[in-house]
């Protein structure tokens, strides 16, 4: 396989890895079992690029010779972490809107395709980067689309950003901790489809506005 069709797998193992984040021998990627229950516990996985390709013949929501195929449950799996880890946030260093934040719920919602997910990911990193710039950081990278309409690939590696930036983000406000943890790796019973994701990323954006704005981006 072409170095370019590895890029996803690359980054995936890149979140497992750590390298910035983590001293020698402390990383580690965990697979997450969900269930409709929710999350399970949690065991150590010893191959993270089997993961990351898993179900790669699934390309009804799109497929790319770049990227390769990556799925809805994927990108949910890295927008749960971004949540886990904003909402840590919240509760460390913005406790008098702590309640409020989580008192925002998640609405389902339905017809979303990856390209809706796409343009709210990215307005999520908007805001993140403005965070990120309150504490001096530069802006993340922005991942362009090859077509028309993004497609899951395009997705994941912009929800990676907004997470890789959230955990620079906490390792300047907490450096003697270790973030490797919010790179979990999660498998779902019933697998997410482009509406799900879009549901979260928000949440995730709803919250983060509430933060910056007080709950009036306007």
């Amino acid at each position: 396989m072409h170095s370019t069709q590895n890029k996803v797998i690359r980054y995936t193992l890149a979140l497992a890895i750590l390298g910035c984040f983590n001293t020698p021998g402390e990383a580690k990627t965990e697979l997450v079992t969900e269930t409709e229950a929710g999350p399970k516990v949690a065991v150590q996985s010893e191959t993270p690029s089997q993961i990351s390709i898993a179900n790669a013949n699934k390309k009804s929501f799109g497929y790319s010779n770049r990227y390769g195929a990556v799925t809805p449950s994927q990108v949910y799996s890295l927008q749960q972490d971004f949540e886990a880890l904003f909402m840590l946030y919240v509760k460390n260093h913005k406790k008098g809107l702590a309640a409020q934040v989580k008192a925002l719920n998640l609405v389902p919602i339905t017809g979303k395709i990856p390209d809706d997910v796409f343009v709210i990911t990215n307005r999520l990193s908007n805001s993140l980067d403005r965070l990120a710039k309150s504490l001096h950081l530069k802006p993340m990278k922005r991942f362009t689309r090859e077509k028309a309409k993004a497609i899951p690939a395009e997705v994941y590696l912009q929800a990676g950003n907004n997470l890789d930036v959230l955990v620079k983000i906490m390792n300047k406000l907490e450096s003697e901790k270790n973030w490797g943890n919010y790179y979990a790796i999660r498998q779902y019973k019933l697998a997410k489809n482009p509406s799900d994701v879009f549901a979260l990323a928000d949440l995730s954006e709803r919250r983060l506005n509430l933060v910056l704005y007080g709950g009036n981006p306007n």
